[in-house]
């Protein structure tokens, strides 16, 4: 069993001071996520997935870490703002770094422990994940948003089969650099209260109700996804509402080399941002790379 304060261990290993990237780390008990299951299915069902078919496959395998590795025990979170990445780089490649910097740090200690790293890619809830682990809550815009440091940030996750527990019920315990969560800490399910911004700025309606998002009328949804056929159709309202001429939307469609970086109203828009506004021309590049 590895003590939750002994991640402190893994600053040197980040780079912490020699380039001041700060993360959040959290743990939380690898556990079957029977809640977020359920709810996806329901997501499903209403096909809200669009094209994005590859959702659908493997649903319980995706909501229950022991289906990926079946000796975890707990999973440990990263998040990182992206504000504070190199600005050219590619933020898979910048958080798998992190995330194998902590499966060598815990053989430090474990030598013989099992670890899978994922970033964005594999079958893991990242966002659900976080939640659980005590980085943030989950919004009305469906993104993991932190008090303190917004939603505009990158997640990377870490399965092992090593029991990680904290040795003091503190919240949590915080260096300029690093602020490492307890496993015993959690935020509320929502913080969100009344507030409805996302979902009253969401040019296209892709925010059904709040923590629903029909990723069909998302502009994002058109970028990534839909931006692979050879042109992507877009509807005045959606021009307008993503920024208009400058963003360069000034017709109907337009081919994929002219795609930068999505939609981010709902974030934008976001209290907890407010404090956190990231320049588009800092973090579209990295972004870019969802």
């Amino acid at each position: 069993m590895i003590n939750c304060d002994s991640l402190y261990c893994f600053a040197p290993a980040f780079g912490i001071g020699a380039r001041n990237d700060k993360l959040l780390i959290g743990i939380a008990d690898a556990i079957s996520l029977d809640y977020e299951l359920a709810n996806l299915k329901r997501w499903l069902e209403n096909n809200y997935n669009g094209e994005m078919g590859w959702i659908a496959r493997n649903v319980e395998r995706r909501c229950n870490p022991l289906n990926v590795l079946p000796e975890c025990k707990s999973v440990i979170v990263a998040a990182m703002k992206y504000d504070e990445m190199p600005k050219h780089e590619d933020y898979h490649k910048v958080m798998m770094r992190k995330m194998e910097a902590i499966v060598a740090e815990i053989k430090k200690e474990e030598p013989t422990a099992m670890c899978k790293c994922y970033v964005d890619t594999g079958p893991v809830l990242e966002k659900a994940w976080a939640a659980r682990a005590g980085i943030g809550f989950i919004g009305k815009n469906t993104l993991l948003i932190s008090p303190e440091h917004g939603s505009q940030m990158a997640l990377g996750v870490v399965l092992t089969d090593v029991e990680v527990r904290s040795r003091t019920s503190e919240v949590g315990r915080q260096t300029s650099d690093i602020r490492l969560l307890t496993s015993d800490f959690r935020f509320p399910t929502s913080l969100c209260g009344s507030c409805r911004k996302c979902l009253d700025a969401c040019p296209t309606g892709a925010l059904v109700e709040p923590y629903i998002l029909d990723a069909r009328r998302c502009i994002s949804y058109k970028y990534f996804v839909e931006s692979k056929r050879a042109s992507v159709e877009f509807t005045s309202r959606e021009r307008e509402g993503y920024g208009g001429k400058e963003r360069g939307l000034a017709s109907e469609s337009f081919p994929p080399y002219r795609i930068k970086g999505g939609c981010d109203i709902c974030q934008d828009v976001c209290p907890y941002n407010k404090e956190n506004v990231i320049a588009r021309s800092v973090s579209d590049e990295a972004i870019s790379r969802r």
